[in-house]
């Protein structure tokens, strides 16, 4: 689990802490001063009063909530590491991480591969962006869709440049926005038409807070289907 989120959770917990203790102080002073007004004590008793019951309250706080943000923080550490490693593994086989979902592009038998993106990942300098240009050397077409916005068309352009104008690179622009509602929300398609037999999809899990990538799930076929299917009319029109 990486750093900025754990400062996260413990910001968030602190921020909390805080109000339980704001609330609590402002109800011990209300029950005293009304006390005070009930039984006409002075002024002296009512302070007394009230800094052994806050001391008290401290020390309490100290000693249970402490222990238990500690334990809450390296529960949740603990966790995510075991998710992490897990999935590194590679002993769940629908879900990959960004450097695995490379390593497999990089030794894929797919002869074609249609993403569904913003660039985002494919652009210069983004954790595709060497692999797509080596298969572009090795005769693997690549066919883009993308959204029909000024940026996408510099980065195309950029892109294209880039691979020495390579004739296996294809951009599609699209007018729906269904695709690009949340950001890193893409599809990979490996082997479109299933021509070596090894179709395979997955989208991008958009998760907050990654700043190494993100996860992506493989999809079912039939939805693989959905998609070929809506995608085809946008290739044969142009």
């Amino acid at each position: 689990m990486n750093k900025g989120r754990l400062n996260k959770i413990k910001g968030w917990i602190e921020q909390q802490a805080w109000v339980v203790i704001i609330v609590t102080f402002l109800t011990i002073l209300l029950g005293i001063l009304l006390s005070e007004l009930q039984t006409k004590v002075g002024w002296l008793i009512l302070s007394v009063s009230l800094i052994t019951v806050l001391a008290i309250f401290l020390i309490v706080t100290y000693f249970v909530v402490r222990p238990i943000f500690s334990i809450s923080v390296g529960l949740v550490q603990g966790i995510q590491d075991t998710l992490d490693k897990y999935i590194g593994s590679e002993k769940i086989g629908w879900i990959r991480t960004t450097p695995q979902l490379v390593t497999y592009e990089t030794h894929t038998n797919a002869s074609e591969i249609w993403l569904i993106t913003d660039l985002s990942e494919d652009y210069i300098g983004a954790p595709f962006q060497e692999v797509v240009s080596q298969n572009l050397k090795k005769g693997i077409r690549y066919t883009y869709f993308i959204p029909d916005k000024h940026e996408m068309h510099s980065r195309t352009e950029q892109l294209t440049k880039h691979n020495n104008n390579s004739p296996n690179l294809r951009f599609v622009y699209l007018n729906d926005d269904f695709f690009f509602l949340v950001p890193k929300f893409d599809f990979a398609i490996y082997d479109p038409f299933n021509s070596t037999g090894t179709r395979i999809a997955y989208i991008g899990i958009p998760v907050p807070g990654e700043d190494q990538g993100h996860y992506h799930a493989k999809v079912s076929n039939d939805l693989i289907d959905v998609l070929i299917g809506k995608l085809m009319p946008l290739i044969q029109n142009e």
